[in-house]
């Protein structure tokens, strides 16, 4: 199942997939969700991707061979077959039947496929040094966050050509998940990130 980069969702399970509507390849004779394309709801698999990409709200069906990196994979009931290395040993609960579908269905290699985690930036220091180091409570503790909701963000009150100038501070409150940090950055095969 793939969806567009910017739906927010970012997995889905079997009994919402029944209940939404598929864009599902004209190729596609059967499936074990038991659902068929409706009129207009089909397209050729080989133009999946670039509906998607254009309506990043659709979710579809897409044949292994054919997802790329203009789609967004949702993992379903857990299972993905771009995902983590234990996403991907999970029974994928999808299984379909199609007509002619081109050779690059065929491309997909499960013994082929890695994923990597971009976490992108992040500012280990003040506090989060504070908790990690100085109260002992290790870089374990940092990476077993939690979600946190925001009270409030305003400027940092320091000077100019201070440190912390230009950057805002955020009030934030603990709303629980524990390990909800590990569980987004540790599923890669390669997690990188810049501290």
């Amino acid at each position: 199942m793939v969806t567009g980069f910017t739906n927010l969702k970012s997995e889905i399970t079997l009994d919402e997939l029944r209940a939404t509507d598929l864009l599902l390849p004209c190729e596609l004779t059967e499936t074990s969700l038991g659902v068929k394309p409706s009129p207009g709801g089909c397209r050729p698999a080989a133009e999946i991707a670039d509906v998607v990409a254009a309506d990043p709200t659709r979710i579809a069906l897409l044949p292994p061979g054919f997802v790329e990196p203009k789609v967004k994979v949702l993992p379903v009931d857990g299972a993905d077959l771009f995902g983590s290395a234990a996403a991907r040993g999970a029974s994928y609960p999808i299984t379909g039947k199609a007509n002619e579908l081109p050779l690059e269905t065929e491309l997909y290699d499960a013994s082929e496929i890695r994923t990597l985690m971009s976490v992108g930036e992040s500012c280990p220091d003040r506090g989060v040094a504070y908790q990690a180091i100085t109260l002992g409570k290790g870089w374990e503790y940092v990476f077993g966050g939690g979600t946190a909701a925001y009270q409030r963000v305003y400027p940092n009150p320091v000077g100019p050509g201070q440190v912390g100038d230009g950057f805002n501070i955020v009030d934030a409150v603990a709303t629980g998940n524990d390990g909800a940090v590990w569980k987004l950055i540790g599923g890669g095969d390669l997690t990188v990130q810049d501290f």
